[in-house]
């Protein structure tokens, strides 16, 4: 079952780092091929993702991910509201872990 998080909130052009908990998974998450995206409205095409080891870290002893932002991925997005999910993708595994929205909002002064 997926896990809804409440709104994540951070200016375009900074960082963000959060971690989604997989608690009551016992089996190795380690292999797992895991996703994190975000899209303007559910359905659209995402306008970014991340990948294990590009923006995603496994923690098979904590059953955690860590997904990562860096400054440069939010730059070219436009203040707004966003959905996002993060999924198990391997073959005959695909399903949400997590989703919510992000709101991005204008850069600082």
């Amino acid at each position: 079952m997926a896990t809804e998080w409440t709104q994540i909130e951070r200016h375009v052009g900074q960082d963000l780092q959060f971690v989604v908990s997989l608690s009551g998974v016992s089996e190795d998450i380690t292999p797992w091929e895991v996703d994190f995206d975000i899209f303007k409205q559910a359905g659209a095409a995402p306008v970014l993702s991340k990948t294990e080891g590009a923006g995603i870290a496994v923690d098979n002893a904590a059953k955690t991910l860590t997904i990562t932002l860096a400054r440069a991925d939010t730059l070219s997005l436009e203040p707004r509201q966003y959905q996002a999910q993060v999924a198990r993708t391997d073959a005959g595994a695909n399903t949400v872990l997590a989703y919510g929205p992000i709101r991005l909002l204008g850069r600082p002064a």
